[in-house]
């Protein structure tokens, strides 16, 4: 569990709309990026949203998408004690500097990417005093441990981006 930090943020200056994760899967520190394994619907549901019919392949074209996009892609925790990849086990978490990235983009929106990214935001802010006046938005896991169906995780994905 030592030693264990999560991936730097995507993201640029014209960045507008900012997804949160909580802490980096077993898979993805394993392969160096965000939502590496292969059952999560991250990446299928960023391809269907914003360029369907094209394949999404590759750390530096799934970067490409975000920012494209005005996406910023970060996960709330900078490193933490975590069980495999279970996020209900996240203890020791210390936060990634969120206020400070907000403060160098234009991002209006934050997302989280399930329930437990948006309870340790809200801990990030009450423990760190940062003072965040966005709207925030939960939507459902990517992560194949949540048992919603695609199709339901795919639209409400879609309404939230694309709405935004």
């Amino acid at each position: 569990m030592d030693g264990i930090k999560c991936f730097e943020p995507v993201f640029d200056a014209g960045s507008e709309m900012l997804v949160l994760g909580s802490f980096p899967s077993e898979r993805s520190r394993a392969e160096g990026f965000y939502y590496a394994h292969p059952r999560n619907a991250f990446w299928t549901i960023i391809g269907q949203v914003f360029c369907p019919g094209e394949p999404l392949d590759g750390t530096e074209r799934k970067k490409a998408v975000l920012l494209e996009n005005r996406i910023a892609l970060w996960d709330v925790c900078m490193t933490c004690e975590i069980r495999k990849s279970a996020d209900s086990t996240i203890r020791k978490a210390v936060y990634n500097d969120i206020a400070g990235l907000l403060g160098e983009t234009r991002i209006r929106a934050v997302f989280f990417n399930g329930a437990r990214a948006e309870q340790l935001f809200e801990r990030y802010v009450r423990e760190t005093g940062a003072e965040i006046d966005l709207p925030r938005t939960r939507l459902p896991s990517t992560s194949p441990a949540h048992a919603v169906p695609f199709e339901m995780k795919l639209q409400m994905w879609k309404q939230a981006l694309a709405h935004t």
